[in-house]
């Protein structure tokens, strides 16, 4: 029986420093002390610096996510998620790793024969399964409705603009890495295609660009149900979907409402990276994440690539929460039954 510090250490999905699981830094403590729901691994800080981060070599990278696995299972014997972005082109983490091929960018594979497309995806998904990740963040489901400015036209992330398209690309990409035991995520969600800033570096409201389309593929999730699926959340600002001026992550009439209400979608909402500067020159990162909670995220997203929060840190602050009553442990287990049934889907 799990208590609900564990429980509360399963929301997360924390970024962390090193190539190795040593037992002198915060990430070994913190499993070793209460698990953690799973890891987001990086090959460069987001200083650019040419240094690696998590990601080095492939046989490194098998052995670090061995060991986290074999941690998290000593500890309280529930695999965590082993994540990393790997959308393909401008968003691959594992570009600079030596023996892994470039990969194409979403704009490339939307432009491949369909026995092509399936191929390249097989390769994808082999490799991430060979290295150990159990999670990717992608594919973008994003409209490519703006060409020349924000962050999803201009790196060529998009399938395209038509949203049909868009659905059955993303159906495909997911269908082969649910092959390999390998969860994907519908990001970003309510969309972030019409946006022209980037919510890294500051707020994104995109009010007056958004299209009724943009929500189309997440209507094919409830089809989808039996699949691995997450969804991301967006920083933007939405007053078509959300009248309050707050970010889609904070809002629960976007997140409860529409998502699991009108789309019917059961699975697990994960935050965008909850220090992004859309998010965390607002707002704490104790009052983003129960507020993120409270409106419908089932995991956090703390990257550590724009800040640092020890894990333990992050746990203290959330089960302070629950003691004042910001947050219900009703709440806290909602979101660990998702969780846990997602990463059922993944063994």
């Amino acid at each position: 029986m799990l208590t609900l510090r564990q429980k509360i250490a399963q929301l997360f999905i924390v970024g962390f420093n090193g190539s190795t699981l040593s037992k002198n830094t915060d990430i070994y403590r913190c499993i070793e002390n209460n698990g953690i729901g799973g890891v987001l691994l990086f090959s460069k800080s987001a200083d650019g610096k040419a240094s690696p981060k998590n990601l080095i070599t492939k046989n490194q990278i098998q052995h670090l996510n061995h060991e986290i696995k074999l941690l998290c299972h000593k500890t309280i014997g529930i695999e965590p998620l082993i994540s990393l972005d790997y959308e393909g082109g401008s968003v691959d983490r594992l570009a600079d790793i030596e023996g892994v091929k470039p990969s194409l960018s979403a704009r490339q594979m939307a432009q491949l024969a369909e026995e092509k497309l399936d191929t390249t995806l097989h390769d994808m998904a082999a490799l991430l399964r060979e290295l150990g990740f159990n999670l990717n963040f992608a594919p973008v489901v994003d409209l490519e409705l703006v060409l020349d400015k924000g962050v999803i036209g201009p790196l060529h992330r998009s399938f395209g603009s038509d949203p049909k398209f868009v659905t059955h690309m993303a159906e495909r990409f997911c269908e082969i890495f649910n092959q390999y035991r390998i969860g994907t995520c519908f990001k970003h969600f309510p969309g972030h295609g019409s946006a022209i800033d980037d919510t890294h570096f500051g707020f994104v409201d995109v009010t007056e660009h958004y299209l009724p389309s943009e929500l189309f593929p997440y209507q094919r999730l409830k089809n989808m149900a039996d699949k691995p699926i997450t969804v991301m959340t967006a920083h933007v600002i939405n007053r078509h979907l959300e009248p309050e001026e707050i970010p889609a992550s904070f809002s629960y009439n976007i997140l409860n409402n529409i998502l699991r209400n009108e789309l019917s979608y059961e699975g697990v909402i994960i935050s965008d990276d909850l220090q992004m500067k859309a998010i965390s020159e607002y707002y704490s990162i104790q009052e983003s994440m129960i507020l993120a909670i409270n409106a419908g995220c089932d995991m956090l997203i703390v990257a550590n690539q724009l800040g640092y929060y020890a894990p333990e840190d992050l746990i203290d602050m959330l089960e302070e929460a629950v003691s004042n009553g910001q947050l219900s442990e009703v709440r806290i287990e909602r979101s660990f039954q998702r969780i846990q049934h997602l990463k059922s889907q993944l063994t």
